[in-house]
């Protein structure tokens, strides 16, 4: 994940395994990045590969 902010836009940018994403807002973005790094992982299934 690599965050910077555009002087000339006034525009906040994330560039992640999914592309491109713009926010307007330093809220904006601080949501964006809270929500990839507490997105639930999925649960391994028990008894696979044993």
């Amino acid at each position: 994940m690599i965050v910077w902010y555009g002087e000339a836009s006034g525009c906040y940018y994330l560039m992640d395994t999914h592309g491109l994403h713009i926010r307007t807002s330093f809220e904006g973005l601080r949501l964006l990045v809270w929500g990839h790094l507490h997105r639930p992982h999925p649960r391994r299934a028990s008894g696979v590969g044993r």
